[in-house]
């Protein structure tokens, strides 16, 4: 990122498309996660740093947050997991965050039998 022109928008982006681009179906493919993970939190990060430059890409804070909670609770970190969704509620419009997200991540908290996050997130 120390190429880039200093520009915290096209910088969470870069952040944002080096997340998505971790290939799942490799053999390695919790190291891939991490690695994701790594360019998500980045992301997130800059998105703190610089709200005030992101206003006009809500759809970017809610993606990252969106991916960082799968990952998360996929990989079977429940309480990063809901720190990420906690987050996410609280950067992006209640509206964005999709039932398929809200579904996802309560069948994940259920299968770790993390109910008290499951009512959390239903809520």
């Amino acid at each position: 990122l120390d190429i880039f022109n200093d520009d915290p928008v096209e910088d969470v982006r870069v952040l944002y498309a080096f997340g998505c681009a971790h290939d799942v179906n490799s053999q390695d493919e919790i190291c891939c996660m991490e690695r994701a993970i790594d360019y998500f939190e980045r992301a997130k990060e800059r998105i703190d740093a610089n709200a005030h430059h992101l206003r006009k890409t809500p759809n970017l804070k809610t993606e990252t947050g969106m991916n960082l909670v799968g990952m998360y609770s996929e990989g079977g970190d429940m309480e990063k997991a809901i720190s990420s969704h906690r987050w996410l509620l609280e950067k992006c419009n209640r509206h964005e965050v999709t039932a398929n997200h809200v579904i996802n991540i309560s069948h994940n908290f259920n299968q770790f039998k993390r109910f008290e996050y499951t009512i959390e997130v239903l809520e």
